[in-house]
């Protein structure tokens, strides 16, 4: 299989040393390459720039490498929670096309910035557990979290680092809308619960503790491939064959800013 954005290439192998059974998360990575996803990350978060250790892309791209489906629907990681980043870690064959990959497009200058950022030799090749839940922390805000009200809805003002993951979300809808025009988007708003095993957490109607996060989902699809209820196409390219387009999931408060790419929103 050719390749375009990143040095590597699929190819049959009979050893099993370094072998992956990742491997349909590498055409991830190009993707990440070629619509500027670490960049975008890089210039709107910002909790760890100019720090050590590891970079906010690599933490995020971390994450994101582990919700990917495959067009069957099955999860191809199989993460449902941080402490799953050990699946990639333990992965050789997948650690190894990551850390090939990770530098392409940076300058010499970036690629050494990029390694004196650890004072000691760096051993793996995704984050940790609790690396990645104290930088999580930092999308936190304690001011906020204080108002909430027991057995009432609360959605508290964003702080800037969150914000900042708004304005990569509207990055990537702008990609995607560079690729594929759309002058309509139709958002599927939705609020799924999220079974939590955090004692914080409140029962859910389902009868297990959860979170219930608002989300909102938009993306041109296929008529015979439905993504979600309630969806109508509406324009010509929703009934093209290879119109397919991924979805994007945006926070429910950072919909307006989806929309700034140039559609204008229908909501289902």
């Amino acid at each position: 299989m050719k390749q375009v954005a990143l040095p590597f290439q699929y190819a049959g192998e009979k050893s099993t040393t370094g072998m992956t059974a990742l491997s349909g998360l590498p055409t991830y990575l190009e993707l990440i390459q070629v619509c500027g996803l670490k960049s975008s990350i890089e210039r709107c978060v910002g909790l760890r720039r100019g720090g050590q250790g590891w970079t906010d892309s690599q933490i995020v791209t971390s994450l994101i490498l582990l919700n990917p489906v495959s067009s069957t629907g099955q999860a191809l990681a199989g993460g449902e929670s941080v402490s799953d980043l050990d699946v990639l870690e333990k992965d050789e064959g997948f650690c190894r096309v990551l850390r090939e990959t990770e530098t392409v497009g940076m300058s010499r200058r970036e690629r050494v910035a990029l390694g004196e950022r650890w004072r000691v030799e760096r051993r793996r090749t995704v984050p940790s557990e609790s690396a990645v839940f104290r930088y999580l922390s930092g999308f936190n805000d304690a001011d906020e979290e204080s108002r909430r009200q027991a057995h009432r809805a609360f959605i508290p003002t964003p702080n800037q680092a969150l914000r900042g993951l708004w304005e990569v979300n509207a990055e990537m809808v702008g990609f995607v809308q560079s690729r594929s025009p759309h002058t309509v988007a139709t958002l599927d708003m939705d609020a799924t619960l999220v079974e939590t095993h955090k004692q914080e957490a409140l029962f859910s109607y389902r009868k297990y503790r959860a979170y219930q996060p608002q989300a909102s989902e938009s993306g041109p699809l296929q008529p015979d491939r439905p993504c979600w209820p309630g969806h109508t196409a509406r324009s010509k390219a929703d009934h093209t064959p290879g119109a397919w387009t991924p979805l994007i999931r945006v926070g429910a408060q950072s919909a307006a800013e989806a929309i700034g790419a140039g559609c204008r929103a229908v909501t289902a």
